[in-house]
Order: C-alpha cells, then structure tokens, then sequence
C-alpha cells in the first residue's frame, strides 16, 4: 500500500510540474523567432541600401542638371552617382542605371536598382533583395533679365579676341534657352561699348528736343546720326536718370584733318578713297572683320539691344558685333555698364522701342533675378596727345579731358573711379554683376578694378584665352541655371 500510494503521488507531482514545457516552447518559438530577427536585419540593411541609392541619386542628378552640354550629362552623373554609392557597395551590387533627358533639355530622369544579398532571409528561400530608386530633377531657370556689357574696342581685333567673345556668348545663350526660341520669363539685352555707346536712332527720343540731330541734322551731312550719344554731366553720368529727368546729347566726331593730328587721331570727312556716307568701312586683320570708316559717327559702335526674349534675335546680334579699328577709339567700361544698367532699371520701364512696355520689371520682384556680365579686354582709356603745344584727347562720349575733370596723367584713374561708382550703384540696386577682364590687355590695376566691380570675387574672372573664356561664360550659364528635386 505504500509503495502504491509513493507511485501515485510521484506520477501526481510529476503532471503539475511545468519546467520542461520552457524548453519544448522556446524549441517551437526558435524557429520563427530567428525569422523575424533575420527578416528585420535585412530589411534595415535594406532600407539603408535604398536610402544610400536614392541620395546617390539626387546628387547625381542635381550635379548632371548643372552640366553645360547636354550629350555630357549622362558621364556626368554616372560618375557623380559611383562616387556616392561607394559607401553602399558592401551591402549591395548595382543592377541597372539609366538617366533620360527629356525632348526640351529641362528635365532629367535618373533610375537606379541594385541587389543586395540576405543574411538571414537565405535560410528561408530568398538569397536576394532587389531595391530601387528614382528622381526627376528640373532645370529650372528662375525669371531673369540679363544684360551682356561687351567691350567692342579695337583691341578686340587683336588675336580674333572678338571672335572668341562672340562663341563664348553665343554659348552662355544656348546654356539659358536650351532648343527653345523663348523661355518664360527671360529677358536679354546687349550693350556693345567702346568710349562711346550706341542707343539706337529708335530712341531719338531720349535726346534733348534742341539737339543738333533735331535741329540741324544737316550738322551730320553727307552721314545721319547713327545713335551714339554723349555722357551727361557728372553725378548723372553714373545713374540711371531716365531722360524725362536728364535728356542726352547726340555724338557727332568732329572732323580733324590729317595735316593738323596724328593719323590716329585724324577723321577727314573728305579723306579721299573713303565714302563718309558709309561711316563704317569694312577692313580685315589676318581674316579678323573690323570697322575703318570717317565721318561724324566715327568710333560708334553698334547699338544696344534692349530686352529681348528671343534666342535668335539676341544670338544674331552678338553674332553681328564688329570692333573699330585698333588705332582708334578708347575703352569706357564706365559708359558701358551705365548703359546695361538703364536697360534693367525700372525707371526705364516702357521706354526702350523694341522693348515691351511693362519692362524693365521692379526690383526683387518674386522669382525674377537681373544680372549683368560685363568684359573688358584693357583697361579704361582716354589717349591723349600734344598738338602745337596743347593736350588734346581723343573723342569720345566725354568730348575733353576737361568733362572728366581729369588731366593727361589721371585719366585713367577718373574713368576708374566712375566705373567703381556705376558698379556700386547696380549692385545697391540688387542686381547681381559678373566681371571678366580678357586676354593679356589689362593691367593688375584693371583687373583689381573689375573684381572689385563684381558682387562677390567668385563672380569675377581673368580670361587668358579663347578656351578659358568659353569655361568662364559656361559657369556663368549654369549658375544662372537654377536646379531643383521635382519628385
């Protein structure tokens, strides 16, 4: 009996007793225990492995998108996107890469997929992930009216200088417009400029009403009034005074025989072999195209080109820039950059022929920029020489040394000081201004004035040559391009 009651209560105690059932559980809950563990380290290497590829991505699109050459763009941001994914390819291989460019040049799709091995999920069937990722980048350009300041001096014709500006141009316009014949929003001028500006006989209006050109137009006879004008009197030389506040004077060359000036200094009306009813007489320097020609419109250049929103007015234009002859004329970056600011200011809105009426556009209005690029390939000049014992200077929009307030020996530093104040007022203004001296014309002190011109000096530029020039307009197109992450 008490062996059987002992059997009894040990079978008893061992039905309550529950230790064991610990381990048969944990055996059954290992299994998918260890799944989900698994699952969760693949599926976090996973996410970080897509997170890795998507901001690889962006920066290569955002990179690409600045690209000044369409066929350059997929290299680009392939090598962009390799040095980025670098960090990812310990967890993953890339499968697949593809940029698209759409019709218009404004968009670029990047796709990327890439196959990452499993730790854990390989126990269950699935060696592999495959994650990817996708972004739209927009070439977008904010609303801009820009001015090209371009010096067209005869220094120009030196080396085919002239020619090399005229590429790097054209360039800089393809770079802003793309295929397109206008953008939304966009807005060029060109204001060509020696010591003298050109502004159009359209715009006759802006002269006084008692100008020559209104009441003795024969003052010009056998040649018209080609469009160049006079500065004002200082300060208004360097503002951007409408004509309803100051009005211009007309620029007439006055004749001074051979016998009595230098040759370079000369500008018989009558000088046998020449027609002064042509005013511009073509000439060629090692195939370089120039302006040679006497008369009353000796030294103009060609006239500005105000605001215009079409591609090929502005790239016909620029194609069309000719300098004068290298012994004549004088350099005035002051003049021509005065000149680009009145083709941006508001207070000339309307005035410009040619121009739309509601342009310019006021200052810091919403998504609107105005920028000015201004080249120079010398310094500021204003030659002079003695003649029976007299200083005389060249002429220009400042007929005399005495207009500048200046003699022989400080010229150059008046004309300096007047381009620093033009600069300072455009920039107070709000409008961004990229300098480039070009070529190896200009001097240390010219150089340092054009980099003192600019709104910072990573927006000025010394341009030794042709092919730097064009690197110099390109980075200037593409930050004028502004970019942004669409989706």
């Amino acid at each position: 009996m008490a062996g059987r009651r002992w059997l009894r209560q040990l079978l008893r105690a061992f039905g309550r007793d529950q230790r064991g059932n610990a381990a048969v559980i944990f055996c059954f809950c290992a299994v998918p225990l260890a799944a989900g563990a698994g699952l969760a380290i693949d599926t976090m290497l996973a996410y970080s492995v897509e997170d890795q590829l998507q901001k690889s991505l962006d920066a290569a699109g955002l990179a690409a998108g600045r690209t000044a050459l369409p066929e350059d763009v997929e290299a680009d941001a392939r090598s962009y996107f390799n040095t980025n994914f670098g960090a990812g390819a310990g967890f993953a291989e890339l499968t697949d890469f593809d940029v698209d460019v759409n019709e218009v040049g404004d968009e670029l799709t990047l796709t990327a997929s890439a196959q990452m091995q499993t730790h854990f999920m390989r126990l269950f069937g699935h060696d592999t992930v495959t994650v990817a990722a996708r972004t739209v980048i927009n070439r977008q350009v904010r609303g801009l009216e820009l001015a090209l300041v371009l010096d067209v001096t005869g220094s120009m014709v030196e080396d085919n200088k002239i020619g090399a500006l005229k590429t790097a141009a054209a360039e800089l316009i393809d770079i802003l417009y793309g295929d397109r014949e206008t953008v939304p929003d966009l807005w060029v001028s060109l204001v060509p400029y020696t010591g003298v500006v050109n502004i159009g006989t359209a715009n006759k209006p802006f002269l006084a009403p008692s100008d020559q050109v209104n009441t003795a137009p024969s003052n010009f006879s056998p040649d018209t009034w080609a469009g160049c004008v006079m500065a004002r009197t200082a300060p208004r030389d360097q503002n951007d005074d409408p004509p309803s506040v100051a009005r211009f004077a007309s620029y007439l060359h006055p004749k001074r025989p051979r016998p009595t000036w230098p040759l370079y200094y000369d500008n018989d009306w009558g000088r046998t072999g020449i027609d002064p009813k042509t005013k511009r007489v073509d000439s060629y320097d090692n195939g370089v195209r120039y302006y040679e020609g006497y008369g009353p419109n000796q030294l103009c250049p060609d006239p500005i080109t105000p605001l215009t929103a079409k591609k090929s007015t502005i790239k016909s234009r620029i194609a069309a820039l000719q300098p004068w002859h290298r012994q004549r004329g004088a350099t005035h970056t002051n003049i021509g950059l005065v000149w680009g600011w009145r083709t941006l200011s508001p207070r000339w809105r309307g005035l410009w022929n040619g121009a739309p009426s509601d342009l310019p556009l006021d200052y810091a209005t919403e998504n609107m920029d105005k920028a000015v690029i201004v080249l120079t390939d010398g310094d500021n000049t204003l030659l002079t020489t003695t003649v029976n014992g007299s200083t005389a200077s060249r002429y220009t929009a400042y007929p005399n040394l005495a207009a500048l307030g200046a003699t022989s020996s400080n010229v150059t530093t008046k004309l300096n000081q007047r381009t620093t104040s033009v600069c300072t007022a455009i920039k107070t203004a709000g409008i961004t201004v990229y300098a480039i001296t070009f070529g190896d014309s200009p001097s240390s002190t010219g150089q340092s004035l054009m980099r003192g011109c600019a709104s910072s000096p990573a927006l000025y530029w010394h341009s030794p040559d042709g092919t730097n020039l064009r690197t110099v307009f390109r980075t200037i197109g593409t930050q004028l391009s502004k970019l942004r992450i669409a989706q």
